[in-house]
């Protein structure tokens, strides 16, 4: 029966007799079908590539990357002098360091380097390996992790620049399952934002260098010089004046020759070096000169024909109300 079936359809095809036609290549060709206009078509792709290539923290997008295993961070240090954070991580035996004013910033940047580390040592991997080439090619490059944050940046630079950054563009995807605890964990203790919620930073400049292997200088975060192009944050200034107790008196002991000495350099010695102010009262020969210095919120006042005399009673005046001295 089967071998009667094929020799009719083999006697058919010899007579011409055509082959029935699939039911959606008639559909086609009958209007039944349309392909989607060109924007919908735009439309889609646009939603793809925004769930592959969504904005997030390099924290994040090195936890996607690697398991938590395979990197170790260290406890943070805190510089009371330039008020920055410090944190450092080891992985594939290499030390890389990030600094910032906040603990999100120095772990970003700490995550970014290793996050740089990744890439190249992928681009060294695929130019020593044999990969098949072509439309089914394969590679190491990171190309989703790095899309993702030089978006997260580029977003941050332009709210740094004043830019009204609407919260979809900054809105995240969730990292799989295996890694969400772990990156939100890290996220949590630097004090970011929880995963899939709008993620920003402020800008940062290079503050510091051999955040890498082999003393690289360190990535900017965001390229605009906030900071004056890598200067840090000035440094508050501490109030001059005695460190005095409940009924006034200060804690540094006098000298013992207080009365007999210069009253500025008694005073500059006690309290630190002072700044006095003059302004001038009449016009010459008939002017006055009148000297102020501010300690501890507190003015006192000489006044004379000369600057360097006006000076000397501004201090004798600090010296008595303070100490109880009476200069010479």
């Amino acid at each position: 029966m089967e071998t009667d079936a094929a020799a009719a359809a083999g006697a058919g095809a010899e007579n011409g007799a055509a082959k029935p036609k699939p039911n959606w290549l008639s559909k086609i060709q009958e209007g039944g079908i349309k392909k989607p206009p060109k924007d919908v078509l735009k439309r889609r792709r646009n939603f793809r590539l925004g769930r592959m290539v969504a904005p997030k923290q390099p924290m994040v997008a090195l936890q996607e990357l690697i398991r938590q295993e395979d990197i170790t961070f260290e406890s943070y240090i805190s510089d009371p002098m330039s008020r920055l954070w410090k944190i450092g991580a080891m992985y594939d035996g290499q030390k890389f360091e990030g600094v910032g004013p906040t603990k999100n910033i120095a772990r970003n940047i700490c995550c970014e380097n290793v996050l740089q580390y990744i890439a190249f040592k992928a681009c060294e991997k695929d130019s020593s390996s044999e990969m098949p080439k072509g439309s089914q090619g394969e590679e190491h490059k990171p190309w989703t992790a790095l899309a993702s944050v030089a978006l997260f940046k580029m977003f941050n630079d332009w709210a740094a620049q004043g830019a009204l950054v609407p919260p979809e563009l900054m809105k995240t995807v969730a990292p799989p399952a295996n890694n969400a605890a772990a990156a939100g964990a890290m996220e949590a203790d630097a004090g970011g934002a929880a995963p899939g919620q709008p993620q920003m930073m402020p800008a940062m400049a290079p503050w510091a260098a051999g955040g890498r292997p082999g003393g690289a200088p360190q990535m900017s975060w965001t390229g605009v010089p906030q900071f004056g192009g890598g200067q840090k944050p000035a440094k508050q200034k501490k109030p001059r004046g005695p460190a005095a107790n409940g009924d006034g008196a200060a804690e540094k002991p006098l000298p013992a020759d207080a009365a007999t000495k210069h009253p500025v350099a008694v005073l500059n010695e006690m309290l630190g070096a002072q700044t006095f102010d003059f302004t001038q009262d009449g016009a010459p020969p008939n002017h006055v000169y009148i000297c102020t210095v501010n300690v501890n919120g507190t003015v006192y006042t000489g006044s004379a024909k000369s600057k360097k005399e006006a000076k000397k009673m501004c201090a004798k005046d600090a010296m008595l109300k303070i100490y109880n001295i009476a200069c010479a």
